[in-house]
């Protein structure tokens, strides 16, 4: 709690006091507004319930291919020029025009697979802060990025795509590439952020989408990450998976077969041997 307070009072701007800015930013990021007749720790402070607005592209003011202010950015994150420009057609600097915020920060378009359209943005700025557009298809769409030059990021030739590289977040994407790009075939590959948000339904269209490619998961070593890779592993192979936890074991129901691991040791090639199923 006192870390996300902590990052929202270095990521506000011109909203009245920080306690109050704070309360305010925490219940929109809930969809909730604060009726302003009502103030900070007033006993009865109200809350009226706020619908999620839906996504239009034309509310935003997009600045495209402008790697060198993006810099400011991938600086602090240890991206080099190379990479950014490597990048510059797959994210660009974005401005929420229905919001009070003057600054740009860095949009990564969001698309479903196989689609042109943009459904939406993650959103990474200074420091810690990152968010997702309102309302970004964040169900079945994320982040593709295509650096080869046998298509565009919106048109992606989906029957040369070899290799379908998948991360949580943008950056972890870009950090990889940054490190391993020497070995990387571009114009086979696509590069993949969830944002955070992993859904059968987006991981089956990309699988779907580009059904000759193997998925390569980038995804972080801590138990999300772990779950993540089991689950691709079980919509790879076509299984309904489901899992619980009792006891200090997680149970999951794999297909017809339930298989019990202790959750202190947890990991992808445990799932893989219990389940009896290929590594790669």
């Amino acid at each position: 709690k006192c870390m996300v307070v902590s990052v929202l009072k270095e990521n506000m701007i011109n909203m009245g006091t920080k306690d109050d800015a704070v309360n305010k930013v925490l219940m929109r990021m809930s969809n909730v507004v604060v009726d302003e007749k009502y103030i900070l720790n007033k006993p009865s402070l109200a809350y009226i319930n706020k619908p999620i607005r839906p996504f239009h592209l034309q509310d935003f003011d997009r600045d495209k291919g402008n790697w060198q202010k993006a810099m400011r950015y991938f600086k602090e994150r240890g991206i080099d020029e190379y990479t950014a420009q490597l990048f510059k057609d797959n994210y660009e600097l974005i401005r929420d025009t229905r919001s009070d915020f003057k600054s740009h920060n860095l949009g990564f378009p969001y698309r479903r697979p196989g689609q042109a359209d943009i459904v939406g943005y993650e959103i990474r700025g200074y420091g810690k802060y990152k968010s997702k557009a309102e309302g970004t298809d964040s169900t079945n769409a994320c982040w593709i990025a295509y650096l080869g030059k046998l298509g565009t990021p919106e048109r992606i030739p989906a029957h040369d795509i070899e290799y379908i590289h998948i991360a949580e977040s943008a950056y972890d994407v870009m950090s990889y590439v940054q490190l391993h790009q020497g070995r990387l075939d571009f114009d086979r590959s696509i590069f993949v952020s969830v944002g955070g948000t992993f859904t059968n339904n987006m991981m089956n269209s990309l699988l779907t989408t580009y059904k000759d490619a193997t998925p390569v998961l980038h995804f972080d070593n801590d138990i999300t990450g772990v779950m993540y890779d089991i689950r691709t592993a079980a919509i790879k192979a076509g299984k309904t998976l489901r899992s619980t936890t009792a006891n200090g074991e997680v149970v999951f129901y794999y297909g017809d077969k339930t298989i019990t691991v202790p959750a202190d040791n947890l990991s992808y090639a445990q799932f893989i041997k219990a389940a009896n199923l290929h590594s790669e």
